[in-house]
C-alpha cells in the first residue's frame, strides 16, 4: 500500500491514514501488507512519532524519492486529503494500475475515480469504512487485477493529446 504526499497535516491528514492502518496491522487475515510513504514535510517527525505510538511494524517512510518504482510495486493507493485542486498523485496511481481508495472530500475526485471500477471513494472520516474496503481488496486477488487494469484504461482520458483536444475545443467555443 502506498502513500506519495507532502507531509501536511493540515491538508493531507497521513495521520488519519495512520489510524486506519493500525486496523490493518491488527486484522489477522492481512498479515504480511506494508505501507510505504514516499515524501516529505513539515508533519514527518510526527508522523514517525505516530508510527511509534501506535507500535506500527509495517510501516516504512521512503523520503523524497521518484515515486514510479513505488508506484509499480504497489496494489493499493491511500489518499486522505481534506482538500485537493487536482491531485497528481491519484492520477499516477491510476497510470501505474495502483487502486486509489480516497476520502471523499474534493469534487475533483469524482472526475478521477469511477467508484468500484478503477478505485473507492470513501466517505470522510469513516476510518472503519476505509479499513473495509481495503480489507476486501487486500483479501481479493482476481478483483484487484480486474480494477488495477481498470485503473490503467480509466487514467488515459487525462493523457495529454486527448485533454489538448478538450481545451482547443474549449477555448475555440
Amino acid at each position: 500500500v502506498l502513500i506519495v504526499s507532502r507531509f501536511d497535516e493540515v491538508q493531507k491528514r497521513i495521520s488519519l491514514a495512520l489510524q486506519i492502518w493500525k486496523l490493518i496491522e491488527t486484522d489477522k487475515d492481512l498479515f504480511g501488507w506494508e505501507l510505504k510513504l514516499v515524501g516529505f514535510g513539515e508533519s514527518e517527525s510526527d508522523y514517525k512519532e505516530q508510527v511509534k505510538s501506535l507500535n506500527l511494524k509495517h510501516v516504512s517512510f521512503e523520503g523524497k524519492q521518484n515515486p514510479v518504482k513505488y508506484y509499480k510495486n504497489s496494489s493499493l493507493f491511500m489518499m486522505t486529503s481534506l482538500f485537493e485542486g487536482w491531485p497528481m498523485t491519484l492520477n499516477e496511481s491510476l497510470q501505474f494500475g495502483c487502486i486509489p481508495i480516497v476520502y471523499d472530500t474534493c469534487a475533483s475526485f469524482h472526475e478521477i475515480i469511477i467508484q468500484g471500477e478503477n478505485g473507492y471513494l470513501v466517505t470522510d472520516g469513516d476510518e472503519r469504512m476505509f479499513y473495509l474496503t481495503m480489507k476486501k481488496l487486500m483479501l481479493d486477488t482476481g478483483n484487484r487485477k480486474i480494477m488495477s487494469q481498470k485503473a490503467i484504461e480509466s487514467s488515459k482520458r487525462f493523457t495529454l493529446d486527448k485533454i489538448v483536444n478538450q481545451w482547443e475545443n474549449l477555448l475555440n467555443d
